[in-house]
């Protein structure tokens, strides 16, 4: 496969970074995160990578778009359209609701999205707390098999799709420099949590304050994944040359991600204490006169 006029198109009108053009494949515009003199390098390590048995999306063509040309001191980057190989699965995104006490909502249309996100969140542990441990061990070679070709992973959970046939797919490594190894390697636990667990499951906050209740049964599920999730990473990582106070630390620290100090609500009554602790925070408020409340602009 390789670009073509109508892919660049596709690319040069869409507002995001990143188009998906079928099953196969996805074209990205951007700046990849290397200087021009290595681009042929960094492509050909992705590629070289995948050939190895490596789990990661490679850039399969690609042109440069030369009038986005930047020059800095280390050199010049310039836009281009990559034609790269699609990763299958999901990658888990930051998703929580916030509400603004100066403005209106629907409060059960409100809990209906944030029980949707909770529960998907859920699902998606689920069915990674369902992968064997092998999957999990052959992920973490990967992520070691970049790292000694002078790229490293970074480790935002977007970066990182899982399918349950399939594992893990590393996208989007960037480069490496001289103490790249040695935060590898101290960091790497704490670093494959987020990588899997993402940054936890979905909150909902009325202004600052955490509202984030769920339902019994709900919590018992978030539970029941994260923790064997859990254990499979650990599993994981004693395989490999952590340190067992680093993979204990990066686990206690992960904990938050799936537990819960909320107090339960059940689904029936979580509308009205929404609404209850919404009016009062509301109250708390100061009112102000028309004079002030025109001194100053107030985002949603």
């Amino acid at each position: 496969m390789v670009l073509n006029k109508e892919m660049c198109d596709l690319a040069l009108n869409s507002k995001k970074m990143c188009t998906i053009y079928d099953e196969s494949y996805v074209i990205l515009k951007k700046r990849m995160p290397v200087t021009d003199d290595k681009l042929e390098w960094y492509v050909s390590s992705l590629n070289n990578l995948k050939n190895s048995g490596v789990s990661i999306a490679p850039i399969v063509d690609y042109t440069l778009l030369l009038e986005t040309k930047k020059s800095y001191n280390v050199g010049s980057y310039t836009e281009g359209i990559f034609l790269e190989e699609r990763a299958k699965g999901n990658s888990l995104n930051s998703n929580s609701i916030y509400l603004r006490v100066n403005n209106d909502y629907d409060f059960n249309g409100v809990i209906s999205d944030y029980l949707r996100m909770v529960l998907e969140y859920i699902e998606e542990l689920e069915l990674r707390a369902e992968a064997s441990l092998d999957v999990y061990t052959k992920f973490i070679k990967d992520c070691n098999s970049v790292a000694e070709t002078g790229l490293m992973i970074d480790p935002k959970p977007l970066n990182f799709f899982f399918d349950k046939d399939l594992g893990y797919t590393i996208i989007d490594v960037i480069e490496g420099n001289d103490n790249s190894l040695e935060h590898y390697v101290k960091y790497f636990p704490q670093s494959m949590f987020i990588m899997v667990f993402g940054y936890g499951k979905p909150k909902m906050y009325i202004d600052f304050k955490d509202v984030s209740v769920l339902p019994q049964d709900m919590l018992e599920r978030l539970n029941k994944a994260g923790r064997k999730l859990e254990a499979k990473i650990v599993a994981a990582l004693r395989k490999f040359n952590f340190s067992e106070e680093a993979i204990k630390e990066a686990a206690l620290k992960n904990r938050f991600r799936y537990e819960s100090e909320s107090p339960v609500v059940e689904i029936d009554e979580m509308e009205n204490y929404i609404a209850q602790e919404f009016m009062e925070l509301k109250s708390k408020i100061k009112p102000t006169s028309k004079e002030e409340s025109d001194s100053f602009i107030i985002f949603a």
